[in-house]
């Protein structure tokens, strides 16, 4: 996976509120 991808995922991660 690229850093791109892993910003992207995570900032879906922090709009659910999953941490």
């Amino acid at each position: 996976m690229h850093y791109n991808d892993i910003i992207f995922i995570y900032l879906l991660m922090t709009q659910f509120g999953i941490y």
